[in-house]
């Protein structure tokens, strides 16, 4: 039997390598769930909508990101790799997505029953957190949502009640945002009091690349942090912009004219937060 060369043997490492980096990437088939996605973040302004998908592998691992911001994206990367281009082009072109939130939330990453959150907020910030188990009270209401039969079920989570319906056609304990735990899949959750509504308008199947956390320059922070930071950046958002891009930064007058208007306690009240890491509920 020939010895191999070392030419031959480098040749079939690199070509198991390659294989085995190609079966990394393979596409499997998933479920995702669209959500038409409604958000109120001050009883003084006006709705937010965003259009959100829910994708969920075989194997339980989940992602759920609007579709809005990963469009909007996509269209200021491809108008960026043209060249020289005009802020008020970028602006245009990605008006139709600008209410898309910058949020991702990965369930069983980066292992089982871990949830980890990615949001951009000037830099990209990520933390993980145990997955909520929440407590879940089923009622007896029935309804029709996407074509599929559901029950309700409300729970509390950091300080928001919610009223969720899901489908037993559906065996699958997901959900929009960080909602889940139930028997079958959610396709419609509300708070009480109306500000944030998640809508089930379809589910497809789909091949995608195995769900992994999207490649970013993360800063790592803790769920308290990022609350902080968020609520920060809404009750002082001109300090909160400093802290982050320090004193130097060059921001228009009539930025700082705007952001003076909700630095106050009045409309400081008004504001409303899907979660709150300041209250002594846990889940």
């Amino acid at each position: 039997m020939q010895t191999l060369t070392l030419t031959c043997r480098i040749k079939i490492v690199c070509c198991l390598l390659l294989f085995a980096l190609s079966a990394m990437g393979q596409k499997q088939k998933a479920m995702r769930i669209t959500y038409k996605v409604v958000y109120t973040y001050s009883s003084d302004l006006a709705p937010r909508h965003d259009v959100s998908y829910l994708d969920i592998q075989a194997d339980g691992v989940s992602c759920f990101y609007s579709h809005y911001f990963v469009k909007s994206q996509e269209i200021q990367d491809s108008i960026n790799r043209r060249g020289s281009v005009s802020i008020d082009m970028v602006s245009k072109a990605i008006a139709p997505y600008d209410e898309g939130q910058p949020n991702f939330v990965y369930k069983h990453i980066p292992t089982e029953g871990k949830l980890t959150f990615t949001t951009y907020h000037v830099d990209w910030f990520k933390y993980s957190e145990p997955i909520p188990a929440l407590q879940w009270k089923i009622e007896g209401k029935d309804s029709v949502i996407a074509g599929y039969h559901c029950q309700a079920a409300t729970t509390s989570l950091r300080g928001r009640q919610w009223r969720a319906w899901f489908t037993l056609d559906i065996p699958v304990s997901d959900g929009p945002w960080k909602l889940c735990g139930l028997p079958g899949l959610i396709l419609r959750a509300t708070d009480e009091q109306g500000y944030f509504d998640f809508d089930c308008t379809g589910i497809t199947s789909i091949e995608i690349p195995p769900i992994r956390l999207v490649k970013k320059n993360y800063t790592d922070c803790t769920p308290e942090k990022y609350f902080e930071m968020e609520k920060d950046d809404r009750e002082n958002p001109l300090g909160h912009l400093k802290s982050l891009l320090g004193d130097e930064v060059n921001i228009s007058e009539a930025w700082i004219r705007k952001t003076d208007q909700r630095n106050n306690e009045e409309a400081k009240k008004k504001f409303t937060y899907i979660e709150r890491y300041d209250l002594k509920e846990t889940h």
